[in-house]
């Protein structure tokens, strides 16, 4: 028993957990405030315009795409992104198309004028 009692405090004594000083505690000095700073810094998000969200979407239909990838170009969530995209369909500015089972959407005439509109403001 004693070669047992032995060898768990020399664990003890050579493991970093139990030592009192750990490789990272001078390292960090973060203050209650900085910390929350830190938490809202990441919370805010980039307020954007409604037509540089039209103009995000446009862009991503150039070439035929699922929602997925018009979502990730455009960088939207998925209420935005139908909120504008119904829009645009329903103005007559977007297509869609069906490919096998997949949806696509692409710009037409109409929302190529729009866009080049919106690019020259």
């Amino acid at each position: 028993m004693s070669t047992t009692t032995t060898s768990q405090s020399r664990i003890a004594s050579t493991s970093p957990i139990a030592s009192d000083s750990t490789p990272f505690s001078n390292s960090l000095s973060f203050s209650p405030g900085s910390i929350d700073l830190l938490v809202r810094s990441r919370r805010k998000r980039a307020i954007r315009s409604q037509s540089s969200i039209l103009t995000a979407i446009l862009e991503a239909c150039r070439t035929p795409n699922v929602q997925h990838w018009i979502m990730v170009k455009a960088r939207l969530g998925y209420d935005t992104f139908w909120h504008h995209m119904n829009s645009l369909i329903s103005q007559g500015m977007m297509e869609t198309m069906y490919e096998g089972n997949k949806t696509l959407y692409r710009i037409n005439a109409k929302g190529i004028n729009y866009l080049e509109k919106l690019e020259t403001d």
